[in-house]
């Protein structure tokens, strides 16, 4: 069985893996400009759910800081709205997971934001998990990582 599980926000990334975590499937949130302003491309996120077959995701539930401007707090919650109706569409079986959560199940709490990318990098290949000049994509790894936790917890059966 595959499950599809998601860092939300447009830095974070979408992947597709089997119960036994094996990587199908990494993308980054797609996005589209239009008059000026970046959109979450629900067809996309849709495309991607259908075209791997899944019946299961887990979404990582998140929340604003202390620290975050209003402005920001409106635009991440639109786009993060807007990707959880995608995904609504295209599956009834949607989870969600605190980030202390997943974090915790695989061993990444008080960890630098980029370890969950650098462990993808050993497991998987460093070529999925890092950008042209060489930086990681820490949105792919939490992703990754994200789906990892799910199914070490048995949220999917």
């Amino acid at each position: 069985m595959n499950i599809i599980s998601i860092d939300p926000g447009k830095t974070g990334a979408i992947a597709c893996l089997t119960t036994e975590c094996e990587l199908v499937s990494l993308i980054d949130m797609p996005l589209i400009q239009l008059n000026n302003q970046t959109y979450i491309n629900v067809v996309k996120i849709i495309e991607f759910i259908n075209d791997n077959k899944v019946k299961s995701v887990i979404i990582e539930k998140v929340g604003s800081q202390a620290t975050d401007s209003k402005q920001s707090i409106f635009t991440f919650g639109k786009n993060t709205g807007a990707m959880q109706s995608a995904v609504a569409c295209a599956v009834t079986d949607i989870k969600y997971i605190l980030p202390q959560k997943w974090k915790s199940a695989t061993g990444f709490i008080k960890k630098d934001k980029k370890a969950p990318a650098k462990k993808c990098c050993e497991i998987y290949g460093a070529e999925l998990f890092t950008g042209p000049r060489g930086g990681l994509l820490d949105g792919r790894g939490d992703a990754v990582m994200i789906g990892i936790a799910a199914i070490k917890l048995g949220m999917f059966k």
